[in-house]
C-alpha cells in the first residue's frame, strides 16, 4: 500500500477519512495474516 494512502493517527483519533482508516486496517490485517491485501482504491467519494 502506498504510504500516501495510509491513515494517520489524527484520522483515527478525530474520526476523519473513515474510508482511508478502513483501507489501512484491512491492509494491516492481511499483512498480519501473511497474505497480500486486495485493496480497492479510494476514489474520494
Amino acid at each position: 500500500m502506498a504510504e500516501d494512502r495510509l491513515c494517520t493517527s489524527s484520522d483515527v483519533l478525530e474520526r476523519r477519512n473513515v474510508a482511508r482508516v478502513a483501507m489501512t486496517v484491512a491492509t494491516l490485517m492481511a499483512f498480519h495474516r501473511g497474505r497480500p491485501a486486495a485493496v480497492q482504491h479510494y476514489t474520494g467519494v
